[in-house]
């Protein structure tokens, strides 16, 4: 009986409750998973893989720079677009008014970001403001779009910014996670892409991210080109999406600005409507044979008749065609030219403008992508945010011929030339002065003119035409040449560069020495003037004075590979000049070069490069010229960077 008793108490111990089944179930399902992923991830940073995810990083002395491999986490590592060099001092003085620029390529202003709005701005406000210390960080990156931007934006704010501007709306489609892109496939969910950008600063997600870009290893970043295959009918009905996706984002980096207090300024986006044709045209859904056989009829009479210059005819088909499929690009701007040759300038602006809109290769920002900033502006206006309304101010007469943007202000599709890049320093401020620091003191005359701007920042006859030389390179290729008449413009920009290169281009670097001497004693603190007089004193073949200015550049960025690889090859440059004045048998001016070299190498606290330098200095003066030449030639073991890793 006592062992049928002892029985029972056995399979009730057994039994475990319902409560503790379930804790172990969600031990076993949750935490202990989870405990495992926090330690493969501590274990990941510790072993040191990975990169840092935040668009600012500290460097020496705790100020901060702008991180180098920020585009990692939206681009595949061999194709990562990278933001330009940008220092924020640790420690903000009083009587500073530092202000962040946010947007794609335009905002950081490409082809040359020394000659960008931002920098306009910079200058601007340094003659309005002397008693103000002005630091306007260019935060612009090639390539990117609102989501990535809206992330830029949240880095700013710890670090104490008076402004944000924002000029940004050309890449929705064609950025991370659009649906014109070819890095990360469109998601129908905002939540999924934001959660898709968090993982990757994670080093396990960087992990496994890594892992699945075996089809970009060996890429290279062909800018434009990458996209031409991922057409978008203005049909799509996903550009619904890519609008709201947008409009959240905007209002987001607003209200990261008017929750520290911190005002905003969001800019519409201009575009070339007058001079750049549509890169890619699609017919509508549904189209048939029989529909492209009645196309063909119409379309090439209005062509020809167009070439004819009989534009009352031309016009007319064009109208016929258009009863056929009212989405084709190019007939829009087919039509935009015969409008405007016949003075009917509104109907040219807006046959021009529904060509944009119908662009299945979509690199500009569209009508609705710029009500949306005016409808995020006006919702804001009373947090602080204001409305710089750039395509009104580029559609006015005093911008461009009969209120339609061209060349005038652009170099091609969407990016400003320095006159178009005024204008909307201009602009901004404008509403600064007024809307910004109303109450500031500010200089007499203090508004600079182009003239004046161009003049501050060395923007000479030497700097437009390598701006124009990396115009013809880049337009050279697709999409580029799937404009309307591309050939002729091509041909035409070809024969400017190559009418200048032949004449005036030596010439022109010459005469602008005096311009940047005369600019960098206006403005001694402006390292970006100093990179780009190095590099044209680097073509005079003025080493030394060249690596002068970059040994001043490394003092403010002493991390950064590419400034310390180009003062390696000052160094190296001046080394060649040397062996080239023993071979002449001018031992002095050698003894000059050699001596600058170990300067340079000295200056920049490159031991691995100055003590060999010293010593052959020293064999050469024990054993005269033919010693020093053997010495020299065996430079470059010493100049090596690898030396120093």
């Amino acid at each position: 009986m006592a062992q049928s008793a002892e029985k029972p108490n056995r399979q009730q111990r057994k039994r475990l409750p319902l409560r503790r089944k379930v804790l172990y179930a969600f031990l076993a399902s949750t935490v202990i998973p989870l405990v495992f992923v926090v330690l493969v991830e501590v274990g990941l940073r510790l072993a040191g893989y990975g990169y840092p995810t935040d668009f600012f990083v500290d460097g020496p002395n705790g100020d901060y720079f702008s991180n180098r491999d920020f585009g990692q986490r939206y681009f595949p590592k061999s194709v990562a677009r990278q933001p330009d060099f940008a220092r924020v001092p640790l420690t903000k003085s009083e009587d500073a008014f530092r202000v962040f620029v946010l947007g794609g390529s335009a905002a950081e202003g490409y082809p040359d970001a020394s000659y960008g709005f931002s920098r306009v701005l910079s200058v601007m406000l340094q003659e309005a403001y002397p008693n103000r210390a002005i630091e306007v960080v260019n935060c612009g990156m090639s390539a990117i779009n609102s989501h990535v931007v809206r992330e830029i934006a949240k880095d700013c704010m710890p670090l104490d910014p008076d402004l944000l501007v924002v000029y940004m709306g050309n890449n929705e489609v064609v950025g991370p996670y659009g649906p014109g892109t070819v890095f990360h496939q469109f998601s129908a969910s905002l939540a999924l892409i934001r959660g898709s950008a968090w993982v990757r600063t994670t080093r396990i997600g960087q992990l496994l991210n890594s892992l699945s870009e075996v089809k970009w290893r060996d890429a290279e970043w062909e800018g434009m080109a990458m996209f031409v295959e991922n057409r978008i009918h203005p049909q799509d009905a996903r550009l619904t999406q890519v609008y709201d996706y947008f409009g959240e984002n905007l209002t987001d980096i607003c209200r990261f600005g008017y929750s520290q207090n911190v005002p905003v300024i969001v800019c519409t986006v201009g575009s070339n409507l007058r001079n750049s044709p549509p890169f890619a045209t699609m017919h509508r859904p549904g189209w048939t044979s029989q529909d492209q056989a009645n196309w063909d009829t119409v379309y090439k009479a209005a062509v020809a008749a167009e070439a004819e210059e009989e534009y009352d005819s031309a016009i007319a088909d064009y109208e016929k065609a258009l009863q056929l499929d009212e989405d084709f690009a190019e007939l829009h701007f087919r039509l935009g030219r015969c409008y405007w040759a016949l003075g009917r300038y509104e109907d040219a602006q807006l046959a021009y403008t529904r060509a944009r809109e119908c662009d299945a290769l979509r690199f500009r920002a569209d009508t609705q992508i710029n009500e949306v900033i005016r409808g995020v502006a006006a919702e804001h206006t009373n947090e602080g945010v204001h409305l710089l309304d750039v395509v009104a101010m580029f559609g006015s007469d005093e911008w461009s011929p009969h209120g339609v943007a061209g060349e005038e202000l652009f170099h091609e599709h969407v990016h400003m030339n320095f006159t178009g890049n005024y204008a909307i320093a201009q602009g901004l401020f404008d509403l600064v002065s007024s809307k910004i620091l109303p109450g500031e003191e500010m200089a007499e005359d203090a508004e600079l003119t182009l003239e004046q701007c161009a003049e501050r920042l060395a923007l000479t006859a030497w700097n437009q035409q390598l701006i124009r030389a990396n115009l013809c390179l880049m337009m050279d290729v697709p999409p580029f040449t799937y404009q309307l008449d591309h050939t002729e413009d091509f041909t035409h920009r070809i024969a400017v560069w190559k009418e200048f290169e032949d004449n005036h281009l030596m010439e022109s670097a010459a005469d602008a020495v005096g311009s940047y001497t005369w600019a960098i004693e206006k403005t001694p603190d402006d390292w970006m003037l100093k990179r780009r007089f190095a590099e044209l004193l680097g073509v005079l073949e003025d080493y030394r004075a060249a690596g002068r200015y970059v040994t001043e550049i490394l003092q403010l960025f002493p991390q950064v590979p590419e400034f310390q690889q180009w003062q390696r090859e000052n160094i190296e440059a001046l080394l060649r000049q040397a062996s080239d004045h023993v071979a002449d048998g001018q031992a002095d001016l050698a003894a000059v070069k050699f001596r600058s070299a170990i300067d340079l190498a000295e200056e920049c606290h490159f031991e691995d490069v100055a003590a060999p330098l010293q010593k052959r200095l020293r064999l050469y003066e024990q054993s005269g010229s033919r010693r020093y030449l053997d010495v020299l030639n065996r430079r470059k073991s010493t100049v090596s960077p690898s030396q120093s890793d």
